[in-house]
């Protein structure tokens, strides 16, 4: 009789935990163990999943707090140690909610992961993150309402995956110098899918947002980007060897190798070399903005180089509408072997308001694309230096319609 009872009694304990461990993906409680209790990172926890236990689609939802506050919920003194938390227990996914504060610790993204700040009645400021955010591995990321501050290398880097942000700032992230790469805000590549929503990218030594690969897909409302810097090593590379295509770590926003970049709402004001380039195939369309003051960069004897504010190369292809290009210290367009398409926009206070060479195509038309009649040049030291001139060719000829002469980027 007593066998019977211990086995009944050892049968509903293990039922009742897993189905609470399924239903809500959260530590399982045990009697005795304390809610709301901070974990020091490397301590044993209080409350741990089953062995075996792992939810397909609830995420695991903890706390970063930096109070001593008790709220019913695990919480932890950093982020790294809720992550490790949620690595030692094999979390299918993470949610974590996070205090207002300063987070020095750089992040190893290895799930599905939402960092999201706390809102509180009394304040709505943001976490700050003190190191580089790595997602290496294609997993789902979001961030919501997050600062990446002063990270070294990279602030946010992502090889494929999804994508989501919103209302988040990179800034001041500072380079290697001995890697041309390092200093970026930003870093997309191998098919990343991102939706970003309210982007600001400030005081970045290098490319603030750099995105890369033929499936790579990024659409933003709202982008802002100001002080990005040219790394020193893309500049010297640039300086002794001018006549080669346009390299990485010079444009604030650099578009490259097939991926595609979606803008809605934008402003790009004083960067240095270039505010954005499409190069290498790489497809941007840009609604509603502006781009402002890019600066040169001098070399001794008084040579400049850059100061060009949208620029297409390599085959890279620029659309634009509602845009204005002013004050650049060079070009406000330019396409040198690339293509530009442009409709209702200004062309403004710049020393060369659109300069086009090495036509990608014969029948490429520089008056179609870039000098249409809802588009005004004026206050340019020089208005259009150019040797695209269409060929000639037959009116049933297919090649000559307008989309033919002109190619664009689809909004998708």
């Amino acid at each position: 009789m007593k066998k019977i009872f211990v086995a009944g009694l050892l049968f509903l304990c293990t039922a009742d935990i897993s189905i609470t461990a399924f239903a809500t993906d959260r530590p399982v409680i045990f009697p005795g163990a304390k809610i709301g209790k901070s974990f020091e990172h490397g301590a044993p926890a209080k409350q741990f999943l089953l062995p075996g236990v792992r939810p397909a689609t609830n995420p695991l939802e903890l706390c970063v707090e930096k109070s001593s506050r008790v709220d019913n919920k695990v919480f932890f003194p950093s982020i790294k140690a809720a992550l490790d938390y949620a690595e030692a227990h094999d979390a299918y996914s993470v949610k974590l909610t996070i205090d207002a504060g300063d987070y020095p610790e750089p992040l190893n993204i290895t799930r599905n992961t939402s960092l999201m700040a706390r809102k509180t009645a009394t304040t709505h400021k943001s976490p700050h993150i003190s190191g580089s955010i790595h997602n290496l591995s294609g997993h789902k990321l979001l961030l919501e309402n997050i600062n990446i501050m002063n990270a070294q290398g990279v602030g946010l880097e992502q090889h494929g995956g999804e994508l989501r942000l919103s209302n988040v700032l990179v800034a001041h992230t500072s380079t290697r110098g001995d890697i041309i790469t390092s200093g970026m805000g930003i870093r997309l590549t191998d098919g990343v899918k991102a939706s970003i929503d309210s982007l600001s990218l400030w005081d970045n030594a290098s490319t603030s947002l750099f995105i890369s690969g033929p499936n790579t897909r990024v659409k933003i409302f709202n982008l802002t980007i100001w002080e990005s810097r040219a790394h020193p090593l893309a500049i010297k590379y640039s300086m002794q060897h001018p006549k080669e295509p346009f390299s990485q770590g010079l444009a604030a926003v650099d578009v490259s190798n097939g991926a595609l970049l979606l803008v809605e709402d934008y402003s790009i004001k004083n960067c240095e070399f270039a505010g954005l380039v499409a190069r290498k195939n790489g497809r941007v369309h840009l609604k509603s903005g502006w781009v402002e003051s890019t600066r040169s960069v001098a070399k001794s004897g008084g040579e400049s180089y850059g100061g060009t504010n949208l620029l297409a190369v390599e085959l890279g292809r620029l659309e634009l509408k509602n845009f204005s290009t002013r004050k650049a210290g060079a070009c406000g367009l330019m396409a040198w072997g690339g293509y530009i398409k442009a409709a209702t926009g200004e062309v403004t206070g710049n020393a060369i308001g659109f300069s086009g060479h090495n036509p990608p195509a014969a029948n490429y038309d520089v008056v179609k694309c870039v000098t249409g009649k809802d588009i005004r040049y004026y206050e340019n030291s020089n208005n259009l230096d150019t040797d695209y001139l269409p060929v000639p060719c037959a009116p049933e000829d297919a090649s000559c319609s307008g989309d033919a002469a002109c190619p664009g980027v689809a909004w998708e």
